[in-house]
């Protein structure tokens, strides 16, 4: 999971076949929500370059309130703030992870 304090990509794509209660558990702990934003939308899209929308990022976190706790809007805010994800230029409140989000998540997260 974690190496010198950093995730790695390889390890959270060899860790997609968990189930997703169990991946959100190992990965978002000790994050704060902004983080495990960005961890939830990777979970989602399986690691894969997908536009997802806010809809389903808020009815995917409801299904795991127990394990990410309440959400906030100002996450997905922060979280594009903080260059983990991007909004689409043609579909408003649609979302991506960005293409340097895990660097980002890295040196925001584990200075």
């Amino acid at each position: 999971m974690q190496k010198e304090n950093k995730f790695i990509i390889e390890d959270l794509k060899r860790d997609l076949d968990l189930d997703r209660r169990a991946f959100l558990r190992k990965y978002t702990k000790n994050l704060k929500g902004p983080g495990k934003m960005a961890i939830l939308i990777f979970c989602i899209t399986n690691g894969q370059k997908q536009i997802i929308s806010s809809k389903e990022i808020d009815s995917q976190w409801n299904k795991t309130k127990g394990i990410l706790g309440k959400c906030n809007p100002a996450y997905l805010l922060r979280a594009r703030e903080y260059g983990f994800m991007k909004e689409d230029r043609v579909k408003k409140n649609h979302y991506q992870l960005t293409n340097s989000w895990l660097e980002k998540f890295n040196l925001r997260y584990f200075k």
